[in-house]
């Protein structure tokens, strides 16, 4: 007889509701800042919207793994998740700029790579808190694909429209010259 492992669910949901939270935090605190600030949006305000889209995230992966007991790997979680989404969005929003060249004329790869160079390292940096190099590697693998749907998902619509429905202004200025 076979003894095989069971699917943890509480982790994909704990995950979906706590980076679909956390996507409400980053709206909230950057509407906040950009009012504070008079509607400009700086490189700082993504960043630090970021930092807690990616805290409330990874803690709330954390918990989908470990439930409430084991408080430090939850902590490592939340660190990695602030750690990783401002990063890996920093290095997608220097990649995109760099991919854009000329302007506009060839967003859909500028997309595509930016969400998989984004996913990618927010993975990675998940995986390395859990201190499990064969998990590392396959979370910087699954953020790239899916990061690579996303940006298909993305880029395959009209770009303005696209743009105009971002989060953040700060992506807006990347894509539009």
């Amino acid at each position: 007889m076979e003894n095989k492992t069971k699917f943890n669910w509480k982790l994909p949901f704990y995950g979906a509701a706590g980076f679909a939270f956390g996507s409400i935090v980053l709206i909230a605190i950057t509407l906040f800042l950009e009012g504070v600030m008079g509607g400009y949006t700086t490189g700082a305000i993504a960043l630090v919207s970021f930092a807690a889209w990616g805290a409330i995230g990874g803690a709330s992966l954390g918990i989908g793994l470990f439930g409430f007991e084991n408080k430090i790997k939850i902590l490592y979680l939340t660190f990695a998740g602030m750690v990783g989404l401002p990063l890996g969005f920093a290095s997608a929003v220097f990649l995109s700029g760099y991919l854009q060249g000329g302007g506009p004329h060839n967003i859909f790869p500028q997309i595509a790579v930016g969400f998989a160079f984004w996913l990618a390292i927010s993975g990675m940096f998940i995986g390395l808190a859990l201190k499990n190099m064969r998990y590392t590697i396959y979370l910087l693998f699954a953020g790239a694909v899916i990061g690579i749907i996303l940006g298909v998902i993305t880029g395959g619509v009209e770009y303005p429209a696209v743009l105009e429905r971002l989060p953040v202004k700060v992506c807006r200025g990347l894509y539009t010259s």
